[in-house]
């Protein structure tokens, strides 16, 4: 907690709002009890005594809690929430939403689907940019579910997650390469068609992408323009060299 106070304080001073994330897909059934929904507000409680301006979610049941209790947080839909349609869109903005993270697996290169759900709403949409995920992906709810059930305090991975979800859409992308190119990534040329059709929210993955590869995704799309290798843009890197340095192809000795 003390790590927070210090990082909420260093944004605040540098203009930045604080996002805080409480995203999971699945809370594993604690919101039924009274001891989890004690450590929900005990943590909602938290966060408000720090200041923190935004929260994400992305269960209806944390969205209500926030909203009539915390109505001073600002509050996202997250991704794995799995918007991809105008009903469900204008249902979590009846709810209280002021921003929406669009599904990038349905939606990122369906134009129509875009434009029906920015009609439906007024609050803000956003969309991921850069992510490599396949289209229509079969493993997308389980992946979510099994980020959340893994990170949980007591979960049966003991904090470890073997991402079988990632290794197999990987295998899948080595057996048909052309994966690699009608995934959903966005080019950071084409974000005015985006823009067109009403989003001007985009986010750039991963977190956990060392500091100077995310350096390198941000200004490629801030000026809208990128020559090079695509998967400095797009590639799920989750490697934190010692070095400032960030090598995406791994030389193997003999």
């Amino acid at each position: 907690r003390r790590t927070l106070r210090d990082s909420v304080a260093a944004c605040t001073k540098k203009g930045i709002a604080f996002n805080y994330l409480l995203n999971a897909s699945t809370l594993g059934g604690m919101e039924q009890t009274r001891t989890g929904q004690r450590k929900i507000r005990s943590t909602l409680d938290f966060l408000s005594d720090l200041g923190i301006p935004w929260l994400t979610v992305s269960l209806p049941y944390l969205l209500r809690i926030i909203k009539a209790e915390y109505p001073h947080f600002k509050v996202k839909i997250g991704v794995f929430a799995q918007i991809a349609t105008p009903v469900q869109a204008k249902r979590w903005e009846d709810l209280g939403a002021d921003a929406l993270c669009v599904s990038a697996i349905s939606c990122n290169r369906d134009f129509g689907a875009l434009q029906a759900i920015r009609s439906a709403v007024y609050c803000d949409l956003q969309l991921i940019a850069n992510a490599a995920c396949i289209p229509s992906c079969i493993y997308e709810h389980t992946h979510m579910d099994l980020l959340s059930s893994s990170s949980r305090r007591g979960a049966a991975q003991g904090g470890f997650c073997l991402d079988y979800c990632f290794l197999q859409c990987s295998a899948l992308r080595f057996r048909e390469p052309d994966l690699f190119i009608n995934s959903i990534w966005i080019r950071p040329e084409d974000l005015h068609i985006y823009e067109s059709l009403g989003y001007s929210w985009f986010k750039l993955v991963e977190r956990s992408c060392p500091t100077d590869l995310l350096l390198r995704r941000v200004a490629a799309y801030h000026s809208r323009s990128f020559d090079g290798n695509l998967w400095e843009l797009v590639g799920p890197v989750a490697f934190t060299p010692d070095k400032n340095a960030t090598p995406l192809m791994v030389k193997l000795r003999t």
